[in-house]
């Protein structure tokens, strides 16, 4: 079944491929990551905790990112997307 989230959007790309990872497969890329060198490991628990896109996360900077309030802007200025960590909003940081 494909589901069609909103407008062109969908779970499926072109080739009927899912383009997200289900709850056990970013369990298992979470736990292989964590047994990476420091900064394959970095690169990857940001991908998986943020959403952000490879791309994004490849732009950040130390500038992009703001500790306390757990924020990354790709972009700074020219950007409106912001990530925000998973674990900032389970505390209620949001």
């Amino acid at each position: 079944m494909r589901e069609q989230l909103h407008d062109n959007l969908s779970l499926f790309g072109r080739s009927g491929s899912r383009k997200y990872l289900n709850a056990a497969e970013r369990q298992h890329f979470t736990e292989i990551a964590r047994r990476a060198a420091p900064k394959i490991r970095l690169f990857c628990l940001t991908l998986g905790w943020s959403g952000a896109r490879i791309s994004e996360v490849l732009a950040l900077t130390p500038a992009s990112i703001d500790i306390e309030s757990g924020v990354a802007n790709p972009n700074s200025q020219a950007s409106q997307v912001r990530y925000r960590a998973a674990s900032t909003i389970a505390a209620g940081r949001a």
